[in-house]
């Protein structure tokens, strides 16, 4: 494996978690905007 290959795959794994907490902290501010249903 190439030095090359090592850097895209470690930006792919960051990409990868940026999305996933994009993803959760849209989740947490839609909760806290709408009023809970319970």
């Amino acid at each position: 494996m190439t030095a090359h290959d090592m850097v895209l795959k470690a930006v792919d794994q960051w990409l990868q978690q940026l999305t996933a907490l994009a993803n959760l902290s849209a989740r947490v501010e839609r909760s806290k905007s709408t009023p809970s249903r319970a």
